[in-house]
């Protein structure tokens, strides 16, 4: 019982500082991209993060993408050490299960309520997709009717800006 709750607690602390770290790389990217200043808000937010610049408040959503199920686990496996299990990973038609995942979180988060000033990050975890390939592909990406300021894909050390409002 008690390692079964470190284990959860250390897995919550490692999506906390995931989050953290997808956050803060799309707010430095806004900060330099449009002047801002924002700066992380400490405390317990909703949704996952909130950035404050001169008492203007940005809140984040962060999500993962990746080609499939068996490689976020593989990915989520790596992160923690745990070398359990073989890391061997077969995609057959992986670009193409990576957009059909991007989405489908697309759908899934435009369907739930945020509040004001959201935006959405998908960190794009894709290691055998090149960024050209994948810009070539971000065509094929649907975005429905969705209650963010703006939605962001972080792939690599880029940033996309798909939709953007609040910027």
């Amino acid at each position: 019982m008690l390692l079964t709750l470190m284990v959860i607690m250390t897995n919550e602390i490692l999506k906390k500082k995931h989050e953290r770290s997808v956050g803060d790389q799309l707010v430095k990217w806004i900060n330099a991209t449009f002047s801002k200043k924002y700066i992380i808000k400490d405390g317990p937010v909703i949704p996952d993060l909130t950035y404050c610049d001169n008492g203007h408040e940005i809140s984040i959503e962060v999500t993962g993408a990746y080609y499939d199920k068996q490689s976020a686990t593989i990915s989520w496996q790596s992160a923690r050490n745990n070398r359990t299990n073989k890391n061997i990973w077969q995609g057959i038609n992986f670009n193409k299960d990576l957009i059909a995942n991007i989405n489908e979180i697309l759908r899934k988060k435009s369907q739930k309520q945020y509040g004001p000033n959201c935006l959405l990050a998908i960190y794009v975890n894709a290691p055998i997709t090149t960024f050209g390939k994948f810009n070539d592909l971000i065509k094929d990406i649907v975005i429905p009717p969705n209650p963010f300021e703006g939605i962001f894909i972080l792939f690599d050390n880029y940033i996309i800006k798909l939709e953007a409002d609040i910027c």
